[in-house]
């Protein structure tokens, strides 16, 4: 009987949560309740369909955040959310990390939309308000689709892409459908290359590390574009932050080494794989980072004209000498110069006479220009208007748009005296008898008198 107690107390005792080695199918959730931009709806159906081909639970969440929610998943991932936290909801994001639990942000331009910063900046990260732009052309035509091939930061992450890539040649191999080429020559790239399109730049401290650059080709120069957050717990959470969020979208998951590149994230977030991920701070080549530099504003300096005033002379102990009416002066102080130029332009002096026009071609005689009156011209007569095709239009051509007219059993009676008034019936009728029936009759007397003949 004591030994049944105890076993009852020790099972009413089990924790109902689960741990995260104790359950077989690790979850992924979804978050949709702020509007995000990126979900497996939307955007990132082929990263949906990855995740369930590598054997995860992917689901969605379209309330409210709650603890007791986020204790059922592994990992919650943000998929550039649109609307403002509240304080409840940041508060179990962070009981969520204390319990071991892994979240992911990904985040694009637009930061105005949401508080996400405020939870971000207590480890150590946060978004910037600016873009990332390729300085010269390469493969891709948009300046925002930069082509990032000198990014990683941490070499983690190029040992998991040649780990990676002989896991899934060794599959190959032993499923038969290796290439004897492939598996014989060397391996060109070790490095792994990515597109990071339409993103921004995020700002890096500690305990944070970072994980990807800019790269030298880039605009900014060297500048953090992904991070990590790792508890100092062996168990304890992971945070990751994306400065694009289209990345790992269904356009560019295909593209370059962007597919390779979540797994890799995702291996570290969900602790999965028999290599454990580790994103230590020491081995990180966070030395080749460029400082945050602000440029000023060209365009919104120039729309903001401000007058320069100079230092100016000082002035005069006479105020008369300020006042310079040089430029409108009236004497005759010039008129002994204009005299005097009598004598050098040798210029007879004398009053000056009119000299009568010469002209080479006579001017014509004038003539009254007259006009003939304009008489008022009468009226065009008053006639009625008259449809010529109608009019003119042989019997056969009228009677087809006849029938065209009438297409109701009430227009049968209509029918028959505009048919009789075409083919000239009514002409033949007294005043009295100008009817459907006499039409008929008079059509069958015709009839009748024909076969008689």
């Amino acid at each position: 009987i004591l030994v049944m107690e105890l076993l009852l107390y020790h099972f009413a005792h089990i924790p109902k949560q689960m741990s995260v080695d104790q359950r077989q199918k690790k979850i992924i959730l979804f978050d949709m309740s702020k509007n995000e931009t990126h979900h497996p709806s939307a955007n990132f159906k082929k990263l949906y369909r990855r995740l369930r081909s590598k054997s995860l639970k992917v689901q969605t969440n379209k309330e409210n955040l709650a603890i007791e929610r986020l204790r059922e998943c592994d990992l919650l991932i943000l998929g550039s959310p649109r609307k403002l936290f509240a304080e409840d909801e940041f508060e179990a994001l962070r009981t969520f990390l204390a319990e071991g639990g892994s979240i992911s942000v990904f985040f694009s331009e637009g930061l105005s939309e949401t508080n996400i910063n405020d939870f971000l900046e207590d480890f150590g990260l946060s978004i910037e308000s600016d873009a990332v732009i390729r300085t010269v052309y390469n493969k891709y035509f948009h300046p925002k689709q930069v082509l990032i091939t000198d990014g990683v930061l941490h070499p983690e992450i190029n040992e998991s892409k040649i780990r990676l890539e002989d896991i899934a040649q060794q599959q190959k191999s032993n499923a038969g459908r290796s290439d004897s080429a492939s598996t014989e020559s060397p391996r060109q790239n070790k490095t792994l290359k990515f597109v990071y399109p339409k993103g921004v730049t995020v700002s890096i401290q500690q305990p944070s590390t970072t994980i990807l650059s800019t790269g030298k080709t880039s605009f900014p120069i060297n500048r953090p574009i992904a991070g990590v957050w790792n508890a100092e717990e062996n168990n304890g959470g992971r945070m990751l932050l994306m400065g694009s969020v289209d990345i790992f979208s269904d356009d560019w998951i295909d593209q370059e080494d962007n597919a390779l590149l979540s797994d890799i994230l995702f291996e570290f977030l969900l602790r999965d794989g028999d290599h454990r991920i580790q994103f230590d701070r020491i081995r990180a080549d966070e030395a080749s980072l460029e400082s945050k530099r602000c440029i000023p504003d060209t365009e919104s300096l120039a729309e903001r004209l401000k007058p320069c005033l100079l230092e100016g002379t000082p002035l005069p102990q006479d105020y008369c000498k300020i006042v310079d009416d040089r430029p409108f002066k009236y004497d005759s102080n010039l008129i002994p110069d204009v005299v005097n130029l009598h004598e050098v332009l040798n210029v007879p002096k004398g009053p000056l006479t009119l000299i009568k026009p010469e002209f080479v071609r006579p001017t014509p005689k004038l003539q009254i220009a007259t006009f003939s009156p304009r008489m008022k011209e009468l009226p065009p007569p008053a006639l009625e208007l008259f449809d010529l095709d109608e009019n003119f239009a042989n019997e056969y051509v009228r009677l087809a748009k006849l029938r065209s007219k009438c297409s109701d059993d009430d227009d049968a009676e209509y029918f028959v005296k505009e048919a009789g008034e075409i083919l000239g019936i009514m002409d033949e009728l007294s005043v009295d008898s100008k009817d459907a029936k006499f039409v008929l009759h008079h059509i069958f007397s015709k009839l009748a008198l024909f076969k008689k003949k």
